[in-house]
């Protein structure tokens, strides 16, 4: 994963995020600075792999070798032993076994190509696309892991664009990026997307480059996409890499290490009563545990001290309606969280859940700091699974 790499002094400012109501707007993270290249960590000793579901077949005590498929989208980062079984995730303790051979991709192309990649779990959408974007705007404000792969992981996210576009065939390529960035890629135009979250969000910065909404025969990709189609064609076996935003550094680490040795190695505390968020303070969730491990789609890791922010309550919906016009998708979070709570999940549908973004801008503004975003995916996490049943269903008859 080599690549250019900026000067250990140099300092990187991260974008301003302006979350912006009518004559109000309020500014995060304008302070934030990354210092240096990226950070590398080593391989942990244990790995904890949150996943959904999992093989039944897998038991403590079992040897699970590097790339082996454990459930859902995920594959064993390390070679090790199966140390703990838990619905939410699989522990493994590092150890020698036999790996199996890497898969030689360099022969694949288009549907065989995109059908190896899913069966590595990079979950890429069907069908060809006229117009190829890769989005290379930071996915929440103060995570500057996107900027950080383009820069120095130059040569993985080359690879990855020019496996998109085997696979897609694309008469147009487009990287979009902040304002005023500087990055870029071989092969692509550069489409600047104008700074302020939730402006980098996939459908947003489609219609920002298309013109249209929901617009037909266009692929969105992220950079992190890019990042993980480059490894699995690099390497010939999953990606067990990904990139997080902690502190003042980005660290290329293995999925399933513990929150609490990324912090550690980014000199973050933990206090009594503070909030550990993976991902991002928009979109992210709190961790449950601090040896709880980050999963493939973390791109960052925050440290909300206690007190910082007001706490999201379970209280009632106050009217006021503060979410609406916020809402990039035009939906009314207010009413659809309330369906939700009191799982009317067809109600949700008839509100058009499924135009939701999940940008989370309904809870930042939320005065009466309701878990609006939460109860979105509640209900649809819900109707998924209805859906599913019914194909099901149907099928058997």
């Amino acid at each position: 994963m080599n690549g250019k790499a900026r000067a250990p002094t140099e300092k990187t400012p991260v974008s301003n995020a302006i979350y912006a109501d009518g004559d109000q707007a309020m500014k995060l993270f304008e302070s934030i600075v990354r210092q240096g290249p990226l950070t590398t960590l080593p391989e942990p000793e244990t790995v904890r792999i949150p996943l959904s579901c999992h093989r039944p077949d897998i038991k403590c005590g079992q040897k699970m070798a590097r790339g082996i498929h454990i459930g859902g989208g995920y594959y064993a980062p390390i070679s090790g032993t199966v140390t703990e079984v838990h619905p939410t995730y699989i522990c493994i303790k590092a150890e020698a076994v036999d790996e199996p051979s890497p898969r030689d991709m360099g022969a694949l192309s288009g549907n065989e190509l995109r059908t190896a990649l899913n069966d590595m779990g990079a979950g890429l959408p069907e069908g060809p696309a006229q117009t190829l974007i890769i989005n290379g705007v930071e996915p929440e404000p103060g995570v500057t892991a996107f900027a950080h792969m383009l820069d120095e992981l130059s040569r993985i996210v080359q690879l990855g664009l020019s496996t998109a576009q085997s696979v897609f065939s694309p008469n147009r390529t487009v990287l979009a990026v902040e304002a005023g960035a500087s990055q870029s890629l071989d092969g692509c135009e550069k489409a600047a997307i104008e700074n302020g979250y939730p402006n980098g969000i996939d459908p947003l910065v489609a219609k920002a480059i298309t013109g249209m909404e929901n617009p037909d025969n266009v692929a969105v990709l992220s950079v992190g996409r890019l990042f993980e189609l480059g490894m699995i064609m690099d390497t010939g076996l999953p990606c067990d890499k990904t990139v997080v935003t902690c502190g003042e550094t980005d660290f290329v680490t293995t999925v399933g290490t513990p929150v609490d040795l990324i912090l550690t190695t980014a000199h973050q505390t933990v206090r009594h009563g503070d909030t550990v968020v993976l991902g991002g303070l928009m979109r992210g969730e709190a961790a449950h545990s601090l040896q709880q491990g980050i999963s493939k789609d973390t791109y960052g890791l925050f440290v909300v001290p206690k007190g910082q922010y007001p706490p999201v309550e379970d209280s009632p919906c106050i009217g006021c309606g503060e979410c609406i016009p916020v809402c990039p998708a035009r939906i009314d979070p207010a009413t659809i969280s309330g369906y939700a709570e009191f799982r009317m999940y067809d109600k949700c549908r008839e509100h058009d859940i499924d135009a939701c973004m999940e940008c989370g801008m309904c809870g930042f503004f939320c005065i009466a700091r309701r878990p609006l975003l939460q109860y979105i995916r509640l209900a649809k996490q819900h109707l998924a699974q209805a859906d599913t049943c019914k194909l099901n269903d149907q099928g058997e008859g």
